[in-house]
């Protein structure tokens, strides 16, 4: 819930989707914005790593952030 509240930090509802690639030491949170999306959500990644510390802790997982392409992401 950290994580989330952190990728909506600036309440401009920039990150639109999120798609999450689980391996065994890292669980990668892929990140889609509105296609038509002016700005990138560079405050909302920000702010979901600072707030990663306990996920990694409970899960021993380290947890990464990532911008889906343009082309790829979710309409």
């Amino acid at each position: 819930m950290r994580v989330a509240d952190g990728l909506d930090r600036g309440y401009a509802q920039l990150v639109r989707g999120v798609r999450c690639v689980v391996g065994d030491r890292a669980v990668e949170i892929v990140l889609s914005t509105a296609p038509d999306a002016k700005a990138e959500p560079e405050l909302e990644i920000y702010s979901a790593r600072r707030k990663r510390d306990l996920f990694e802790e409970t899960l021993g997982r380290k947890l990464r952030f990532v911008l889906a392409p343009a082309a790829a992401a979710d309409p």
